[in-house]
């Protein structure tokens, strides 16, 4: 017997431990995603490169997230607020 399937979006959320909101120690990928960005300025990569690479650091941790979640979350965390 077939499985019936549900025509209803599935709809995934991000802890809110590791939203931009979040305390500084609330989300364990932090200390990467700021490893990551910290390293690629250290070896001459632009902001926006740099950028680029700590947001894909935080989406290897949390794959649900969306790009734009990611963004604005890492912006956070590491200027204190978004830049745009």
């Amino acid at each position: 017997m077939a499985e019936k399937r549900s025509d209803r979006p599935i709809v995934v959320t991000v802890a809110d431990d590791c939203g931009p909101g979040a305390a500084r120690n609330a989300c364990r990928c932090r200390a990467a995603v700021e490893r990551a960005f910290s390293g690629m300025i250290a070896g001459g990569a632009p902001d926006s490169i740099a950028m680029e690479a700590a947001a894909r650091v935080f989406r290897y941790h949390h794959p649900e997230s969306s790009e734009r979640h990611a963004w604005d979350t890492v912006e956070t965390w590491l200027f204190n607020g978004p830049l745009h």
